[in-house]
């Protein structure tokens, strides 16, 4: 049965809050290993150029959805107080009317802006097609907002996952039978949004429903303009790909980088993305006590990077080799440019929990000066050095713009919240690069076929996971006995097997037991 938030104990905000991650990682485990092999599928339908035709009508239809939804949504869910009816129907009556300018006008102004993306007349048609999407996402964004408030990001995980798995299916059957190209993408993304509506609104009972209320409108952009600003700073980053890499290098260009990232969203950065949902509620739950922000912080790095640096380590080392192969050769950049682009993900490890941590305490001047200096650091490298060094340029400019962004981020959460150690990143590390120069070796030796890319997988992983539990066994088993709890109520002898593991992983540390010897002595 679905709970209001105004319904929940301290105990079940912190139950959902488990549940809510531990479903990223389970659920999500599958649905991206699927829009992986989907992405795949659609890379030999594709040509980089219609790939990056739709990446630059995608990122319009983004553009405009930050500036009609984002603030207002995320406005309400960060607000401290409960949120009632009249807040949604208001809520939804604003975002209407920007939604409808948005369409509007990008239905008029659409041939300047194919124009614009050097598209021509090419671009004109899917753009006003994408825009009309915007429609959905307004209407997604309600019970979205009711589902973080109540802290079931388990069902938000399941609408993730009927989007993909919709998105995928449609785009490679049009593609593949009636060889629709681009507008194969473009009626997927309409029928994933349309199935994700009808989801979203089923599971929260959420009315549709409009209604104005000026108190409310007041109290909604008070905290929505300040909060929209630091969304269309962060939004100005991802431009780098269709406007500053377009103009330099083209519409193929734009279509390698956009499918490398695809790569690596489909593998890393979704679920990375959903857990800094997760964050940003926890930390918004928590943002009077700071203590508790800088306890929830360690975690959350420790967390980020033992589940994500082995998987990004493995991605850099096979790429190259590996994609040309399952892409076919028109995509063959794609591999080498995933590789410099690892170093980024690398970092948005630690940023990614940073920038949830800079808005859930309220510090929006600077979340929105590190997208900025993130964003001119990007655009002034593509600008400069992509001429020679082609897309690699793009790889260094996201490293540089993330890196520094974080520095100016991390300063100011930790002075704030007094410190929250980064050292809960050495374990995972060391651990990761242990592994990593296994998988050096592996592959250097062995020839890269299915059989040994498993027996590959399967080697490093095992010694990644050994390490770990032998640097950081207790903290391992704080996280088994955590998602033992969060699957409880259903698997209860799974529960109790689990519980038996994390035990056992805790006397595995020896990390923790030679620093506790001297106290017991």
């Amino acid at each position: 049965m679905f709970m209001h938030e105004n319904d929940l104990t301290k105990q079940e905000i912190k139950d959902r809050a488990s549940r809510g991650a531990l479903s990223i990682f389970t659920r999500h485990a599958v649905v991206r290993g699927l829009a992986f092999l989907g992405t795949l599928v659609l890379a030999r339908l594709v040509s980089p150029e219609s790939f990056g035709l739709f990446a630059i009508c995608q990122f319009t239809l983004t553009l405009a959805s930050a500036l009609c939804i984002g603030g207002i949504g995320s406005a309400l869910v960060r607000r401290k107080e409960v949120v009632d009816g009249q807040d949604l129907r208001t809520a939804l009556l604003m975002q209407q009317i920007l939604v409808l300018t948005s369409v509007i006008s990008v239905v008029i102004l659409s041939p300047t802006i194919s124009r614009a993306f050097g598209l021509g007349d090419a671009g004109v048609w899917p753009l006003r097609v994408m825009i009309c999407v915007l429609l959905l996402l307004s209407l997604k964004s309600i019970p979205n907002i009711m589902l973080q408030r109540a802290l079931r990001h388990d069902l938000i995980a399941v609408s993730e996952i009927l989007e993909y798995l919709t998105y995928a299916i449609v785009a490679v059957s049009l593609a593949y039978f009636l060889d629709m190209d681009i507008w194969a993408l473009v009626i997927a993304i309409i029928a994933r949004q349309s199935v994700s509506v009808i989801f979203l609104y089923f599971v929260s009972h959420q009315p549709l429903a409009i209604g104005l209320s000026r108190d409310r409108v007041n109290s909604i952009l008070k905290v929505a303009i300040p909060l929209q600003a630091s969304i269309l700073m962060d939004l100005s980053i991802r431009s780098v790909v269709p406007i500053f890499i377009g103009q330099q290098l083209g519409v193929a260009a734009v279509g390698i980088a956009a499918m490398s990232v695809t790569i690596l969203d489909s593998l890393l950065l979704q679920p990375l993305t959903l857990l800094a949902s997760v964050q940003f509620r926890v930390l918004a739950q928590a943002q009077d006590n700071l203590a508790r922000v800088r306890q929830i912080l360690g975690q959350c790095y420790f967390m980020g990077a033992a589940l994500f640096l082995p998987a990004l380590i493995f991605v850099a080392i096979i790429g190259p080799t590996a994609l040309p192969v399952l892409l076919s050769q028109k995509w063959a950049a794609t591999g080498e440019l995933i590789q410099w682009l690892a170093l980024a993900v690398a970092i948005q490890l630690i940023s990614s929990p940073i920038a949830q941590a800079v808005k859930a305490v309220g510090l929006l001047r600077i979340a929105f000066i590190g997208s900025a200096v993130n964003f001119v650091l990007q655009a002034t490298i593509v600008l400069t050095l992509s001429e020679k060094l082609g897309l690699s340029a793009f790889a260094l400019a996201v490293a540089v713009g993330e890196g520094t962004a974080t520095i100016i981020r991390l300063s100011h959460v930790h002075s704030v919240a007094h410190g929250a150690s980064l050292l809960s990143i050495v374990p995972p590390l060391i651990s990761a690069l242990v592994a990593g120069t296994a998988w050096l070796v592996w592959y250097h030796f062995i020839p890269l076929s299915v059989l040994g890319l498993v027996g590959g997988m399967i080697f490093g992983g095992t010694l990644y996971a050994l390490i770990l539990v032998f640097l950081a066994g207790t903290e391992v088993s704080k996280y088994v006995t955590w998602a033992a709890d969060a699957t409880l109520l259903r698997h209860r002898t799974l529960h109790a097997n689990t519980i038996y593991v994390a035990q056992r992983l805790k006397d595995l540390d020896l990390v923790h037991r030679l620093r506790s010897t001297p106290k017991d002595s």
